[in-house]
């Protein structure tokens, strides 16, 4: 059964313990708590409201995360990075695979954006076939337009006869098929546009009878 398509979360959503892993944990106890706001249809994405007293650990990330400090405060180091002091308001993303070391000095709260990215093999896989796709799309949209088609070849028309192309009246707007005549209407070729309007616009158009052969 599928979720609404707007849900709207508890405006204090209950928390329940979650505690760090134990072998993080640098210093003090830190005890942490966590609610969870939203999660996507797919659960590949999710929000969550989550908080920590005092204490140093290092959090290593295995999805993707996105993090507004709400309440209290926290320093964030990591390797080859200079230690950032974070402040209510402040935002910071990490990507999966970062290695960050929490030291909460009193009590900090904050909201989490958690993004669990397939593989990166799957992912590269995945980004290609949406370019794939992209570019079969465009190809697909404009091919009309470069490629018309003859239902019957011109070549049976004498070429001392000329040809006139005009749209068939039962054709209308539709720009599909682009019928040939000979000006004493003896041949009986045709000649198809396979595209858009436009396309047969461009070739009927300018001017309204344009002679071929």
């Amino acid at each position: 059964m599928y979720e609404p398509l707007i849900r709207v979360a508890a405006r204090n959503p209950a928390s329940q313990a979650a505690p760090i892993d134990p072998s993080w944990i640098v210093s003090g106890a830190p005890r942490a708590r966590s609610a969870s706001v939203a999660v996507s249809d797919d659960r590949a994405v999710s929000t969550l409201i989550w908080e920590c007293t005092a204490g140093q650990f290092v959090w290593r990330y295995d999805f993707d995360e996105t993090i507004h400090i709400l309440e209290g405060a926290v320093t964030i180091s990591a390797p080859g990075e200079p230690e950032r002091r974070l402040l209510p308001g402040d935002t910071v993303h990490f990507s999966r695979g970062a290695i960050a070391t929490w030291t909460v000095d009193v009590h900090v709260r904050k909201i989490a954006f958690c993004r669990r990215a397939p593989p990166r093999t799957i992912a590269m896989v995945m980004r290609v076939a949406r370019g794939l796709v992209r570019r079969a799309k465009a190809w697909l949209r404009f091919w009309p337009l470069a490629r018309p088609t003859r239902r019957h070849e011109a070549a049976s028309l004498s070429p001392a006869s000329p040809v006139l192309v005009s749209a068939s009246p039962n054709q209308g707007m539709d720009g599909r098929c682009a019928r040939a005549e000979t000006a004493e209407r003896q041949s009986g070729a045709a000649l198809c546009l396979v595209g858009s309007p436009r396309a047969f616009d461009r070739v009927r158009r300018p001017p309204d009878r344009e002679r071929i052969g």
